[in-house]
């Protein structure tokens, strides 16, 4: 697990690290979807279901932190307008303005919703993309609940 959750008051600030750009927003993906269900195991979720969909994504931004934050607010949208949840990253190509992927998805209906989390939005607040002096990328986000 290369992510993690850290309580905040009426907020959770998720830290996540990848080997590069493209392996952090993948990992963001994974740490969303933990965070949302309650779980960080795929296991429950490695019998396809009819309803599962790829859905592609298309983002642009000034620069990384930017397209951090949108790839979030992105996410956040399947949750709540498209009522499905990610299962990964199926293809992804990134440069520092432009991001588009292709996100498998699960409809909400198998979940169980005692274990989820509410989320109202993604913020700007202490959001941060850097490249660290190991060569891996770190990336902070915070949730509002």
């Amino acid at each position: 697990m290369v992510w993690r959750f850290i309580d905040h008051t009426a907020d959770v600030l998720i830290e996540v690290q990848g080997q590069d750009w493209p392996h952090l927003l993948r990992e963001a993906v994974d740490a969303f979807r933990a965070y949302l269900t309650g779980t960080d195991s795929l296991a429950d979720e490695a019998k396809e279901s009819k309803d599962d969909r790829l859905v592609e994504l298309e983002i642009t931004g000034e620069e990384v932190a930017d397209l951090w934050v949108r790839w979030w607010r992105a996410l956040l949208r399947l949750w709540t307008v498209e009522e499905v949840y990610p299962l990964g990253v199926m293809e992804l190509s990134c440069t520092d303005h432009r991001l588009q992927a292709k996100v498998a998805t699960r409809s909400l209906e198998h979940l169980d919703w005692e274990l989820c989390e509410d989320v109202k939005a993604v913020t700007w607040h202490q959001a941060e993309v850097q490249q660290q002096s190991d060569g891996f990328w770190r990336g902070t986000i915070v949730l509002d609940l």
